[in-house]
């Protein structure tokens, strides 16, 4: 564990990035991603278009320039600019991590954990979100948005979740996912995805392998079977449900995604329909 000097001194290079919002509907946190842009959570946003944003003891307005439920993502425009935080996407488990944001409205509020556990898929609402880190630092309602930073006062997660029915069991979408959504939300106000209508599960082989098969098949039409291994994904080799995900948010212009599947002994190529998420 970090030393209370060390904290002490990363809460005071991140707090000139860390924002207070509030809605018609309630409040939550965000934090400073770029001059005058900044992140949230999209459940904090919710409808809104517009919402009052306080940074460096400025309050002002913002405007909502997109949203991503898949996510939970949102991007703010603000009406003045703050210093942004520098992201890392490289996180170990059980490292040290700080959470900030204004819980129940107290404002700058400070908790510090370490990361309980990685690649975790949790389901809210008619959304799995995946590759999700698990952490121990404090999360409550208000936290929604806030950065979770590492010892070096880097970006490494958005706070976004706990669980109601545990003690100490809370959740941040890691960096990665951060990086490749917001600038989609930038530039589209939305992330245009397609859908394969596949559930993905993550097992260990007996090698101590992660591999990934598919679990459930939805759509009729698929090649895909319940079972099959995930080999390839287009030209890259499938690691992790995420790689899976990249690369369908990736193909919502194509008919179909190519993907290799191990289907017992057999491999085989597939192409999979796709369907619009709009």
């Amino acid at each position: 564990m970090a030393r209370i000097s060390d904290v002490s001194d990363v809460v005071e290079s991140v707090l000139p990035s860390l924002a207070f919002i509030r809605t018609p509907d309630g409040m939550g946190s965000g934090w400073a991603y770029q001059d005058d842009l900044f992140v949230s959570n999209q459940h904090v946003v919710g409808d809104a278009t517009e919402v009052e944003l306080r940074c460096g003891g400025k309050m002002r307005k913002g405007k909502v320039l997109g949203t991503d439920s898949a996510a939970d993502l949102s991007v703010i425009k603000w009406e003045s600019t703050a210093p942004s935080l520098t992201i890392n996407y490289e996180v170990k488990l059980g490292q040290t991590c700080i959470a900030l944001g204004s819980p129940r409205g107290f404002q700058n509020s400070v908790s510090v954990g370490v990361v309980s556990g990685l690649g975790r898929a949790i389901t809210m609402g008619d959304h799995v979100h995946e590759q999700v880190m698990q952490i121990d630092a404090a999360i409550n309602p208000g936290n929604s948005g806030g950065p979770l930073v590492n010892i070096d006062g880097e970006l490494i997660g958005v706070n976004f979740a706990k669980r109601a029915d545990g003690d100490g069991i809370n959740f941040a979408i890691p960096a990665e996912i951060v990086s490749f959504v917001v600038p989609r939300l930038i530039e589209h106000g939305k992330v245009k995805r397609a859908k394969i209508g596949l559930r993905l599960v993550e097992e260990l082989d007996q090698e101590g392998n992660l591999v990934v098969h598919a679990e459930k098949v939805f759509a009729a039409q698929s090649p895909v079977k319940e079972g099959d291994r995930i080999l390839k994904v287009g030209a890259n080799m499938v690691t992790r449900r995420l790689d899976v995900w990249y690369a369908v948010a990736e193909g919502w212009q194509k008919d179909g995604i190519d993907l290799v599947v191990q289907r017992g002994e057999e491999v085989i190529e597939l192409v999979v329909p796709t369907s619009s998420d709009e």
